[in-house]
């Protein structure tokens, strides 16, 4: 689970990653520090 927590303690790295829960939201962290939230989703199972 992405918690606030959880999200204070990514520090930038040298290149982009993200941190994904189990219900598809993910946090983006460029190196520069950036960060940006991401919701995968499926609507009629497609």
């Amino acid at each position: 689970m992405l918690t606030e927590a959880v999200n204070r303690k990514l520090e930038p790295k040298s290149t982009r990653y993200s941190k994904a829960d189990s219900e598809g939201l993910s946090i983006e962290v460029t190196p520069s520090g950036a960060r940006s939230w991401k919701l995968s989703y499926r609507f009629n199972g497609a």
